[in-house]
């Protein structure tokens, strides 16, 4: 029996004692980020694929990987046990999976942190039509089966100075502010990592390719910010850049400050907002104002200081870009040069820039046939060299303190 067989029968053996008879396990971590750390690779732990997106519905007997056209050729090439077959992902092939393979009233679990309130709003709607109970968990049962998980990442939040942020944090509360003073409310939750990163001037390392700040936060029509993360992550530093008007609490204690807001008006975000939040704040009797978390279009609305670092951030990027492609016309046709090889050597040319601090994405570097496979990233096993009457295809970008690039050729 193989490893991961292993892991699925003892993940079927926690959702018999939950009494359910199915699991929903989706890409995702409680802040709904697509780029996650090792603790939160659940679907590649239980299965190999390293997409990121899909969806793993476990029941006593079958199991599915549902993937979306991005992935269809790399989750068949990864899954590595016959446990599980990949399927195209929509809620009406998910719910005529389950009606197939499930009988009538039983219970699919989920964990509540790990899908937006958007999301189960769907998934409740068509599976309940479909004569099956959909329940939330409060255990993470992949976690519970998981015997040595990787650890979680405790490095500190980093200050992003105004020179190239061109506002500062106190003014953007105060603009978020006043936009819940607008909507008649009282306060604001956020839970999406960016947002808060943008709020605060602050950037953080706990996952790759996304310098986000793994926290979640109340901002209050006054102009008050309760931040709730891993205080090990914040800096004597970091409280003194964001001020006296921002206090910081353990993640433990955002559960208590939810159940205070009986008779408020409370802002949300459904679409980003995990489901147990929705539930905590209903549970309190808060008024829920449903909108689109106001972050999201002053992060969009770039002042004068962040369109000249996008700017000159692309600028030192091309050069980096102008160097690989010389390099490569040069040593692609003898094929001397690896698809890693060749990413390497672009890694090497960005890291020579002022600024650069890490890749946007892995890069797809992909020659002949693996060029098809839309999110394609060599590994020591695929790796295929350029020769010839060849197709070459990358796609890669870098993360600058000014800037964000993303380049396909």
């Amino acid at each position: 029996m193989q490893p991961r067989e292993i892991y699925l029968r003892d993940l079927r053996q926690e959702i018999k004692r939950e009494g359910a008879q199915g699991l929903l396990i989706p890409h995702a971590d409680c802040f709904q980020s697509e780029n996650l750390g090792e603790r939160d690779q659940h679907l590649w732990w239980l299965t190999g694929f390293t997409g990121s997106a899909g969806l793993l519905i476990v029941l006593p007997s079958v199991a599915a990987l549902f993937v979306d056209g991005r992935y269809t050729l790399q989750a068949m090439q990864q899954v590595q046990t016959q446990e599980y077959s990949v399927e195209p992902y929509s809620v009406k092939n998910i719910v005529h999976w389950l009606k197939h393979h499930s009988q009538k009233e039983d219970i699919i679990l989920y964990d509540p942190w790990l899908h937006t309130a958007h999301q189960i709003k769907n998934y409740e709607r068509k599976i309940t039509e479909a004569g099956l109970i959909l329940q939330p968990c409060d255990r993470n049962l992949v976690q519970q089966v998981w015997t040595d998980p990787p650890k979680e990442s405790q490095k500190p939040f980093k200050v992003h100075p105004l020179k190239w942020t061109g506002k500062s944090s106190k003014e953007k509360i105060k603009q978020i502010a006043q936009t819940i003073k607008d909507q008649n409310c009282t306060q604001l939750v956020i839970t999406d990592p960016c947002s808060l990163a943008w709020l605060l001037n602050l950037r953080g390392e706990d996952v790759p390719y996304t310098p986000d700040c793994r926290a979640f936060a109340i901002l209050d029509h006054s102009a008050a910010v309760k931040v709730f993360t891993d205080l090990r992550k914040v800096t004597e530093e970091v409280k003194t850049a964001c001020g006296k008007e921002v206090l910081w609490y353990d993640f433990g204690q955002f559960s208590k400050f939810l159940e205070q807001t009986a008779g408020q008006c409370v802002m949300m975000d459904p679409l980003q907002v995990p489901q147990k939040v929705f539930i905590e704040l209903s549970k309190a009797k808060a008024s829920l104002l449903e909108r689109s978390d106001p972050c999201l279009l002053a992060r969009a609305l770039k002042n004068s200081c962040e369109q000249e670092g996008a700017r000159t951030a692309h600028q030192r990027d091309g050069v980096a870009m102008v160097h690989f492609l010389a390099w490569l016309s040069e040593q692609g046709q003898d094929q001397r040069v690896s698809e890693i090889g060749a990413c390497e050597y672009l890694h090497q040319q960005r890291r020579a820039q002022p600024y650069f601090q890490g890749e946007s994405f892995p890069t797809i570097s992909g020659v002949g046939p693996h060029g098809a496979i839309v999110h394609y990233t060599p590994t020591p096993e695929t790796n295929a060299y350029l020769g010839p009457n060849s197709i070459y295809l990358v796609d890669s970008g870098g993360q600058y303190y000014d800037g964000t690039t993303d380049v396909t050729r």
